[in-house]
């Protein structure tokens, strides 16, 4: 099987690209014209986008998530406070519909698990855990000496 059947690395990176050009296209390339102009994509068409993507890949992988919309949770935050009211209106709707999508999170892990605190990795694989050390992964515990003995050099 090729790993876009099973796995949700590839979505996650449908998503998170996704995200990224929407919120360059709000923010940059379409604050940069005319608002007048005719612009292919409409800014509302640009936040929707930006902000289902992101909580999209917020259910799907949330460290994910927190990883990717670090920066631009920065950047959206400069732009809060320098930027004009169109602006700060395009941020904040932006927040509120990624917000709005995933807060579905814990529903999605209940309907999936019947516990909204469940991962649902966990229920196949025990080890399949956040962190380093025994008990997490396939590998023996890890250790310097195992890094060093898997890594080509």
């Amino acid at each position: 099987m090729i790993s876009g059947s099973l796995d949700s690395n590839v979505w996650s990176l449908v998503l998170s690209i996704i995200f990224v050009l929407a919120w360059l296209d709000t923010f940059h390339l379409g604050a940069r014209q005319d608002p007048n102009s005719n612009k292919v994509l409409p800014s509302w068409v640009t936040i929707t986008i930006a902000g289902l993507s992101l909580g999209l890949l917020v259910i799907t992988r949330p460290l994910t998530a927190l990883g990717v919309s670090l920066p631009f949770f920065l950047h959206g935050m400069v732009l809060l406070w320098r930027g004009n009211g169109r602006v700060r209106r395009h941020v904040l709707a932006v927040g509120a519909i990624a917000l709005l999508v995933g807060s579905l999170f814990l529903a999605w892990q209940f309907a999936v698990t019947g516990n909204a605190f469940t991962n649902p990795y966990t229920l196949w694989w025990s080890f399949d855990r956040i962190g380093f050390g025994p008990g997490i992964g396939l590998e023996p515990a890890g250790t310097l000496y195992n890094s060093e003995s898997t890594m080509p050099i």
